[in-house]
């Protein structure tokens, strides 16, 4: 497995899906964060931690730039979620930290919008429909 740096957009996209879809993001030190760019900060910094623990180096992070032009839809979000917890889950404590939580949030918040706007049901089981 290799292990990247993601880029400024990608953090972006996913900063704003937060603020936008209304979803609480909390970082790896137990912070509710509301702004665009202190969620963008703590991805990056997850980012760079999963990267320097690959690699075993040592890079500081940069202040994150949050980019507001970019357009972007409901499958930009996930690929998005899908690119960076593929580069950030090197970290020992990925599986349990909550910025991974976070991203599974604003996934499930998505994927449920996707699938009520598509008409579809949701049932709590599917026994309910068997009747």
């Amino acid at each position: 497995m290799s292990c990247y740096i993601c880029d400024n957009e990608t953090i972006s996209v996913l900063a704003r899906a937060f603020h936008d879809y209304e979803e609480d993001f909390r970082d790896n030190d137990g912070f509710y964060l509301n702004s665009v760019a202190d969620i963008g900060h703590a991805l990056l910094k997850q980012n760079y931690e999963s990267f320097n623990f690959r690699y075993n180096e040592n890079n500081e992070v940069p202040k994150f730039k949050p980019n507001y032009e970019i357009k972007y839809d409901e499958g930009d979000v996930i690929g998005c979620i899908r690119c960076y917890s593929y580069q950030s889950c090197e970290t020992n404590d990925w599986d349990d930290c909550n910025i991974e939580r976070s991203l599974n949030r604003l996934k499930n918040t998505i994927t449920e919008r996707l699938i009520k706007r598509c008409g579809m049901r949701m049932p709590w089981g599917y026994g309910n429909y068997l009747d």
